[in-house]
C-alpha cells in the first residue's frame, strides 16, 4: 500500500498529471480507433463481426485480416467495429469522469477547478465522438444502416400482419391472451409488457394472437380505444375448447398464462432473437433484442384516428418539437418498494451532455427542451427552480392523474399512453427502468413506470431513426423475469488491480471488482442498482459464471452474447405479397 500526503504544490502537480493522463487516453482512443477504421475503409481488412455457435451469437473483436469484401457486405462488417469503437470511447469517458468525481469528493477545499476540468474532458471526448460520427456519415455507413433497418423491419411487420390476418380465421390456430392481468398489481405499462410476451408466443408458434378483454372494476383498459385492432378479420375465437399452455401442435386455441413466467418456457421468450435473421440484425443494430421487441410494439401501438388526433393536439399545445430530450422521473410509491432516490441533477447532467454533443456537431440549439414525465408534482417545481435555463414541456393532467387514487382510471391510462408516445418520439431518452418486479412479489403499481419506460423504448426501436437514437438508463434493471443478459470476455484478461490508496482516499476508487479470464461468461445483475448508485464509470455489476463470484467488471473487456430463438420457418409467409 502506497500512501501520499497532500500538501501545497503536490496537489496541483497531481491535478495536472491526472488531467494529462485523461487527455492522453482521449487522444490514444481517437487516433488508434480512427486509424483502424481508416485502414478498413482503404484495405477492407478486418475479421468477421460475429460468429454463430449453437444457440448463441457472439460478437467478436478484430483479430486478423480477412479477404476483401465490397458493397453491403463491407458495411455489415464495419458497423460492429464502429459500435465497438463508439462503446470504447464512451466507457473511457465514463471512467475518466467518474475518477475525477471520486477524487474531487475526497479532497475537500481543492484549489483546482474540478468542474472546469470535467467540462474540458467532456468536450475532448465529444470531439472524438463527433469525428467518429462524421466518419459514419461520410462513409455511407449510416445510409446503409437505415436501409437495413427499414428492409428487415418491413419483413417482420409483414410476418406479423400475415399471422394476425389469416386467410381462414375459422381454421387458424390461435393464442388467447388475457388483458388486463393482475390489475391490482400491474399498471398500464406492465400490461403492455405482458402483451409483448403474448406476441412472442404467437410468433414463436405461428398462431394468431387474440385478446380476451377482461372486465374489471380495478382497471378499465381497452386497447382498441387507443390503437387499431390487432386483426382485421380474426379478433375472436369461435370455439369453447381452449387448451392450457403450452397446448399441443393440433390444438386450435391455446391460452397463454396470466404471468410472464410460463412453464414450460420456450427459448423464443426474452431475451432472445429468432435465429433466421439474428446475424443480419446484429450486423446493423447495437441492441438486437430491443429492436426485435420494438417490432411488436410498433404493430400493437398503431394509433387509431381519435387517439392520434388527441396526442397531436396535445403536442401542439405543449410545444413538443425537436430537438427535445425525454426524461422520466419516477417517485411516490416507487421509492417505498424497489428503487433508490435518484436526484434530478443526475438526469439533467445527461440532458446537458446530449445538447453539448449536438452543439459540437454543429447543431444550433436555441432552447434546451425537456419533455418531463413524472408522477410527482414536486419534481416539476424542483426542475423549474434548479434549471431555469431549460424549457420543460409536460402534461399537467398526466401528473395530476398519477396519484394513487386515480392511477388506474381511464383518464390516467390515456395520459400514460400519451407520455409513452412523447417519450418515444424524443431525440434522446433519460430514464430509470428499476421496476417490473415479478408479480408474485409485487405490490400495487410497482411495475408502472419501469414498464412504461420500457414501452417507450420499444416504441422508439420500432420507429424510423431520429436525430440521435439513444437511451440512457440512470437506474437500469434486467428484463425480468427472464434469463439475464450475458457477456463473454474476449482475449482480454481482467485481474483486479491493486488500488492506490491516498491519505485522503480511505477506500478504493472501485469496490469489489471480480477477476475475468478469456472466455468467461458474465451475467449482468442490474437489479443491484435498485439499491446502489450506478456510478456510470465503465463498470457494471455481474456474476462470473465460472467462479460464481459477484462484483464489478469493466464493460470494455466484454462482448455481448445474443441468445438465438428457435421459431418455425416463415418462407411461405415471406413469399406472399406485401
Amino acid at each position: 500500500m502506497l500512501i501520499f500526503g497532500w500538501r501545497g504544490s503536490p496537489r496541483r502537480i497531481i491535478a495536472v498529471g491526472l488531467f494529462l493522463i485523461v487527455c492522453v487516453l482521449v487522444r490514444n482512443l481517437k487516433t488508434s480507433h480512427m486509424r483502424e477504421l481508416k485502414k478498413f475503409v482503404e484495405t477492407e481488412e478486418y475479421s468477421d463481426a460475429a460468429t454463430q455457435r449453437g444457440s448463441e451469437l457472439v460478437v467478436q473483436r478484430p483479430t486478423a485480416p480477412r479477404e476483401s469484401t465490397t458493397g453491403y457486405k463491407r458495411y455489415a462488417e464495419i458497423e460492429p467495429l464502429y459500435r465497438q469503437v463508439e462503446s470504447d470511447i464512451h466507457n473511457t469517458r465514463q471512467y475518466s469522469l467518474a475518477l475525477l468525481r471520486q477524487i474531487g469528493a475526497q479532497i475537500p477545499g481543492s484549489p483546482w477547478d474540478l468542474p472546469g476540468l470535467m467540462e474540458d474532458v467532456k468536450h475532448r471526448f465529444s470531439v472524438a465522438q463527433h469525428d467518429l460520427w462524421q466518419f459514419r456519415n461520410e462513409s455511407g455507413l449510416i445510409e446503409w444502416q437505415r436501409e437495413e433497418v427499414e428492409a428487415l423491419g418491413d419483413q417482420i411487420q409483414h410476418r406479423i400482419r400475415a399471422l394476425q390476418n389469416p386467410e381462414d380465421c375459422e381454421s387458424a390456430k390461435k393464442i388467447l391472451c388475457n388483458i388486463p392481468v393482475a390489475p391490482k398489481a400491474r399498471g398500464t405499462g406492465s400490461q403492455l409488457h405482458h402483451l409483448s410476451y403474448c406476441f412472442l408466443a404467437a410468433y414463436g408458434t405461428q398462431r394468431t394472437l387474440v385478446i380476451n378483454k377482461r372486465e374489471t372494476s380495478v382497471m378499465d383498459l381497452d386497447l382498441e380505444a387507443y390503437f387499431l385492432p390487432l386483426s382485421e378479420n380474426c379478433a375472436k375465437t369461435t370455439t369453447q375448447e381452449v387448451a392450457h399452455w403450452p397446448g399441443t401442435e393440433d390444438a386450435l386455441v391455446v391460452q397463454f398464462p396470466d404471468t410472464d413466467r410460463p412453464v414450460p418456457r420456450p427459448n423464443y421468450l426474452p431475451r432472445s432473437v429468432p435465429r433466421d435473421f439474428a446475424e443480419r440484425l446484429a450486423s446493423f443494430h447495437g441492441d438486437p433484442f430491443a429492436w426485435w421487441m420494438g417490432q411488436f410494439m410498433k404493430y400493437a401501438m398503431r394509433m387509431n384516428r381519435g387517439f392520434q388526433e388527441a396526442v397531436e393536439k396535445l403536442g401542439a399545445r405543449l410545444g413538443f418539437e425537436g430537438p427535445i430530450v425525454g426524461v422520466q422521473v419516477r417517485r411516490t410509491d416507487k421509492l417505498l418498494h424497489d428503487s433508490r432516490l435518484i436526484e434530478l441533477e443526475e438526469y439533467m447532467e445527461a440532458v446537458d451532455d446530449f445538447y453539448n454533443d449536438l452543439e459540437v456537431r454543429g447543431t444550433t440549439v436555441t432552447t434546451r427542451k425537456v419533455y418531463l414525465a413524472t408522477d410527482d408534482p414536486q419534481v416539476l417545481k424542483e426542475a423549474k427552480e434548479k434549471f431555469p435555463k431549460h424549457a420543460f414541456v409536460y402534461n399537467e393532467d398526466s401528473v395530476a392523474s398519477a396519484n394513487m387514487k386515480e392511477r388506474r382510471s381511464e383518464a390516467n391510462i390515456h395520459n400514460i399512453l400519451a407520455d409513452v408516445y412523447f417519450l418515444s418520439r424524443s431525440d434522446f431518452l433519460v430514464c430509470g427502468m428499476s421496476s417490473n418486479t415479478p408479480p408474485e412479489r409485487s405490490s400495487p403499481s410497482t411495475h408502472l413506470i419501469g414498464s412504461t419506460t420500457r414501452a417507450a423504448t420499444r416504441w422508439r426501436r420500432g420507429s424510423p431513426t431520429r436525430l440521435a437514437e439513444k437511451t440512457l438508463l440512470i437506474s437500469p434493471s434486467p428484463f425480468p423475469p427472464s434469463p439475464k443478459k450475458q457477456k463473454l470476455t474476449p482475449p482480454l484478461k481482467h485481474p483486479p488491480l491493486p488500488h492506490l490508496t491516498l491519505s485522503l482516499l480511505p477506500r478504493p476508487l472501485r469496490d469489489s471488482e471480480i477477476e475475468l479470464q478469456r472466455g468467461d461468461r458474465v451475467k449482468e445483475v442490474l437489479r443491484h442498482y435498485s439499491n446502489h448508485r450506478n456510478l456510470h464509470d465503465g463498470f457494471i455489476h455481474g456474476v462470473n459464471q465460472r467462479t460464481r463470484k459477484a462484483g464489478l467488471y469493466p464493460i470494455y473487456k466484454t462482448v455481448d452474447v445474443l441468445r438465438l430463438a428457435d421459431t418455425p420457418p416463415f418462407d411461405a409467409i415471406d413469399r406472399r405479397d406485401k
